[in-house]
């Protein structure tokens, strides 16, 4: 047995016309991922090893695409609104998972105007990041007790037993 399959016998004497059969180029050259090709030479498709970032002053979780990572110049308020025109930032995305049972989309804002970071989560389909954390560098200035505390400034009781973090 032979596999026919998918195969097309042609008899006779057939023409191809138009460009078909001249062609040394595409009739309309082509853009793939922004890099125009019209066959008459090769093209470099910039690879997974290139990340580009966006001018997107407003966007929502929904413009991201699933198992991706996307930089953007954006505005922290263009992170919760369809208008971002204040607090410029780069904004990096981190959307691992292919689809939403991946868990939550995380972004993280370095402002332009501070050397703030903010934390935002999102899941897949929300329509604005939500309220974010702020990171904190490990060379901040700490103040209180909380910059020398050997002990809790307080004790607490516990069980009926005091308790100052000591032992």
């Amino acid at each position: 047995t032979s596999d026919t399959a998918g195969k097309i016998t042609i008899t006779g004497a057939q023409s191809i016309t138009g460009n078909a059969a001249t062609a040394t180029k595409l009739a309309n050259a082509r853009t793939i991922n922004r890099v125009t090709f019209d066959g008459t030479r090769d093209i470099n498709v910039p690879g997974w090893h290139t990340v580009k970032s966006l001018d997107k002053r407003a966007f929502a979780p929904t413009d991201l695409v699933k198992a991706s990572i996307s930089t953007f110049f954006t505005s922290k308020t263009g992170l919760n609104s369809t208008t971002g025109n204040s607090d410029y930032g780069d904004f990096l995305a981190l959307n691992g998972y292919s689809d939403a049972s991946g868990g939550l989309i995380n972004g993280l804002f370095f402002d332009k105007k501070s050397t703030e970071i903010l934390h935002y989560q999102a899941a897949i389909g929300d329509t604005a990041w939500g309220t974010p954390k702020t990171l904190a560098y490990t060379d901040s200035d700490i103040t209180g007790n909380a910059a020398s505390a050997t002990k809790l400034a307080t004790a607490r009781t516990i069980g009926g037993v005091s308790f100052n973090g000591t032992a």
